[in-house]
């Protein structure tokens, strides 16, 4: 066994070399890891929203039937609407969340190192808070209100339909 460079100089390097080669793979591979679990914390939000999103237009699909209550209607799609909210709000790992515009731009996570020059994985955040100025703004201003000539409001105030037609 070589305790030290005095014992076997060469050997004593290689080793050195090797327990720093071993801690630094180790630490990538905690990376990787981490990684992840914030992509899988991520995606399984966003599958989750996609249901919820699917369910929205059913409803408002729904809405076009005259015998269903507007209000009852919409008030179906409020509650999807915050389900959406409390998903983005708690789709995060270890503190960071890819889903709700709390940061601009990419997340890097190490990925490996060779020599000194590390490589990284970049993973884009992205904004899906129900909000102005986020991908899912326009969630904010679903409506499904009933007048006269069965006209619903969906979408922005300007995208308005009538006669059974919606769009989203």
């Amino acid at each position: 066994k070589v305790s030290s460079a005095k014992d076997n100089a060469a050997t004593w390097a290689v080793a050195t070399s090797m327990r720093t080669d071993i801690a630094t793979f180790k630490q990538v591979s905690e990376n990787l890891s981490i990684a992840s679990s914030v992509v899988s914390t991520a995606r399984s939000g966003t599958e989750q929203i996609s249901d919820l999103l699917t369910q929205i237009r059913t409803q408002v699909t729904s809405a076009q039937d005259q015998s269903k209550d507007p209000a009852q209607v919409l008030g179906a799609i409020d509650e999807l609407v915050n389900q959406v909210k409390n998903i983005v709000g708690s789709s995060s790992f270890k503190g960071l969340n890819l889903l709700d515009g709390s940061k601009t731009g990419n997340e890097n996570f190490l990925a490996s190192v060779t020599g000194n020059a590390p490589s990284y994985i970049s993973v884009a955040n992205q904004d899906l808070r129900v909000q102005a100025g986020s991908l899912l703004a326009q969630l904010g201003n679903v409506k499904a209100a009933a007048v006269a000539s069965t006209e619903f409001t969906i979408g922005a105030p300007s995208a308005t339909t009538t006669a059974g037609a919606y769009s989203f």
